[in-house]
C-alpha cells in the first residue's frame, strides 16, 4: 500500500510529454508574438525614415524652386539633368533706397526699416536683379563687383541715416530708387557618392572666390540609385504635363513648368523579413508655371 503511494506521487512519462508540448506551444506563441512585433516596429521605423528622406529632400527643393522668377534662365542650361540641377537661388531681397549708377544701397535687415534685406548678406560674384520701371517692365541683372555695410541715408525712410548695405555692380547699370531687389547664386543639386559609399542629395554652392562650386553638403539620403527600371533623379515636365527628354545637353530649360524628383529608399515596409526597395516621388510647379496659368 505505501508503495502504491509512492508510485502516486511521481509523474507518468506521458504526462511529462504533454506537459513539455503544452509548454513548448505557449512559448512558441509568445516567441511569434514578440517577433512579430518587432518586426512591426522595425517596419515602421523604416517607414517614418523613408518618408524623412523624402520630406529633406523635397523640402529643399521646392523651397528653391516656389520662389524662382518668372523670368525665363532661373534654370542654368545644360544643366538641368536626371541626377543633377543647377538654379540661381535666392540669397536675399530687397528695395533699392536711391538712384544709383553702378552702385545700390539697400537699408540693412537689422534696422527693420522699410525694404530692408531679408535673408543672407549678399556676397561677391553673387547677381543683383533689380525689376526696370521703364518700358521693358524687365528683370535686369549685374554681377556684384563688393558687398560693404555702410551708414547712409535711405530716401524709404524719415531718418537721417541708417545701417545699409552698399553694393558695387560690375558694370554702369543704373538702379533706380524704389526698385524691388533680389539677389542670386548658382547652386547645384546632385546626387552623389559619399565617402561610406551611400548615395546622397547635396547641394553645392558658387564659391567666386575659387571659380567653383563647393563641397556638397548633404540635403538627405541614403538613396538607392536604381532597381529595376525605375530609378532616383529628375524628370522635367512642360505646362501641358508632357515629360521632356533629357539628352547629352540636359533638358530644354524654357519648356520645364514642373519638375518631379523621384527617389529609391531600401526600407522595410511591404516584405516585414526582409528589405525592400520602395519608391516614392513628389512634383513641384516653377513659379513661372504658376503665373502663366494665372494669366490664363
Amino acid at each position: 500500500m505505501h508503495a502504491t503511494r509512492r508510485r502516486r506521487l511521481g509523474v507518468t512519462l506521458v504526462e511529462l510529454l504533454v506537459a513539455l508540448t503544452l509548454a513548448a506551444i505557449v512559448l512558441g506563441s509568445a516567441t511569434s508574438v514578440l517577433l512579430r512585433q518587432q518586426r512591426t516596429a522595425a517596419a515602421l521605423g523604416s517607414s517614418v525614415a523613408t518618408d524623412a528622406q523624402l520630406r529633406g529632400a523635397a523640402g529643399a527643393l521646392a523651397a528653391e524652386l516656389a520662389v524662382l522668377s518668372a523670368s525665363a534662365g532661373d534654370l542654368q542650361a545644360g544643366e538641368a539633368r536626371d541626377t543633377a540641377l543647377q538654379l540661381r537661388s535666392l540669397v536675399t531681397r530687397g528695395v533699392a533706397c536711391d538712384d544709383g549708377i553702378g552702385v545700390t544701397i539697400v537699408a540693412d535687415d537689422a534696422d527693420e526699416s522699410p525694404g530692408a534685406l531679408d535673408g543672407v548678406v549678399p556676397g561677391v560674384g553673387d547677381s543683383l536683379w533689380w525689376y526696370a520701371g521703364d518700358s521693358t517692365r524687365r528683370w535686369r541683372s549685374a554681377r556684384i563687383a563688393t558687398s560693404d555695410s555702410v551708414t547712409a541715408p535711405c530716401s524709404l525712410t524719415s531718418a537721417p541715416s541708417r545701417r545699409a548695405r552698399r553694393l558695387a555692380l560690375g558694370g554702369a547699370d543704373t538702379v533706380p530708387s524704389g526698385a524691388p531687389l533680389r539677389v542670386t547664386r548658382q547652386v547645384r543639386y546632385a546626387f552623389y557618392r559619399s565617402g561610406d559609399g551611400s548615395w546622397q542629395l547635396g547641394m553645392r554652392e558658387w564659391i567666386d572666390a575659387t571659380a567653383r562650386f563647393a563641397a556638397p553638403q548633404p540635403v538627405a539620403g541614403p538613396f538607392v540609385m536604381r532597381s529595376g527600371e525605375s530609378h532616383t533623379g529628375f524628370r522635367y515636365f512642360d505646362a501641358a504635363g508632357n515629360e521632356l527628354p533629357i539628352g547629352p545637353g540636359g533638358v530644354d530649360i524654357a519648356r520645364v513648368a514642373r519638375l518631379r524628383l523621384v527617389v529609391l529608399i531600401a526600407a522595410g515596409v511591404r516584405a516585414l523579413t526582409s528589405d525592400s526597395i520602395v519608391r516614392d516621388s513628389v512634383d513641384v510647379a516653377l513659379a513661372r508655371a504658376r503665373e502663366i496659368a494665372r494669366d490664363d
